[in-house]
């Protein structure tokens, strides 16, 4: 998600996030992803991420990539195995290297400068691969268009869960017995909010329609909250943390009364804004440290 940007910075590119594969087998209700991947030694002890491979060995659920990149280093143990069997399997991949952060002011300046040359390497790969060199302009203009959807994505967040939330804006109604109380109205679902969260890993391979269909979204829902209208009955206030491996638990917790009002889906690099003048690769470099997989539980906690 983080590399993204990037990838977009050259012409006639499209992003793909093949990890999201691991919904795949519980809302095809399905193990033939999980069998293909057990073929290669990832079983039941291995995360569901595994069903990437499954999709790579099958040659069946999207066209083979012309580049694939790998993170090793500070991140998901299990996605580097898949990595290191997609490569066996013949596809070209390109290693982008997480140092871990100790969460300490001193270390910025040295993680910096090393996800910056990790940047401008993964630049030059994207210049072989795509026959084109680096344009500084066109880099610019790709980073604008990621702050406007992020920004978009953040004002979402905010009124959902912080201030002029729902939970600030309440109508009273009766119960029927005679007293008023308050009625919250969730203007979003869970799972519509997570698939908003996840357009900037890839942004669904659009990045102009995406920025559309996130700004429409957050316009909608401010126009419900304005309206009082949404899910009734959702008091109980939730954060969610972690992606859910069956997206479909959110519906029952929303049924059960609950109401997503956070979230921290270990993506936390692909929610700041990036500086869009200065070093570009230092830029994306600084955004990056970001990532709440890269340091410990208690960085994600302050989240």
């Amino acid at each position: 998600g983080a590399v993204t940007p990037l990838v977009y910075s050259f012409p006639n590119t499209v992003a793909f996030y093949p990890d999201c594969l691991w919904w795949t087998p519980f809302m095809m209700e399905s193990k033939v992803l999980f069998d293909e991947a057990a073929k290669f030694g990832l079983g039941e002890d291995c995360c569901f991420v595994r069903a990437a491979l499954g999709a790579y060995s099958k040659k069946a659920y999207f066209p083979k990539p012309d580049l694939c990149i790998g993170t090793v280093g500070a991140t998901c143990d299990d996605m580097n195995a898949v990595m290191s069997e997609v490569e066996f399997l013949g596809y070209d991949i390109h290693y982008f290297e997480l140092p871990h952060r100790h969460d300490k002011p001193q270390d910025v300046k040295r993680l910096k400068v090393f996800l910056s040359g990790q940047y401008e390497g993964l630049s030059a790969k994207l210049e072989h691969v795509t026959g084109h060199e680096f344009d500084l302009t066109r880099f610019e203009e790709t980073i604008s268009k990621v702050n406007r959807m992020r920004g978009a994505i953040s004002d979402l967040k905010g009124m959902l869960g912080g201030a002029g939330s729902p939970l600030d804006s309440c109508v009273r109604r009766n119960d029927g017995r005679g007293s008023r109380r308050i009625d919250r109205r969730n203007a979003m679902g869970g799972i519509e909010m997570l698939n908003v969260e996840f357009a900037p890993l890839s942004y669904y391979g659009d990045l102009d329609e995406c920025i559309d269909v996130i700004e429409d979204v957050r316009d909608t829902v401010k126009s419900r909250q304005t309206r009082s209208v949404g899910y009734p009955d959702q008091d109980i206030r939730l954060v969610w943390v972690t992606p859910p491996a069956d997206p479909q638990l959110m519906n029952y917790i929303e049924g059960l009364g609950g109401m997503i009002v956070g979230s921290e889906y270990l993506i936390n690099q692909t929610t700041p804004q990036i500086l869009e003048n200065g070093d570009p690769f230092d830029s994306l470099a600084e955004s990056h440290l970001s990532g709440s997989l890269m340091g410990s539980m208690g960085y994600r906690t302050q989240l």
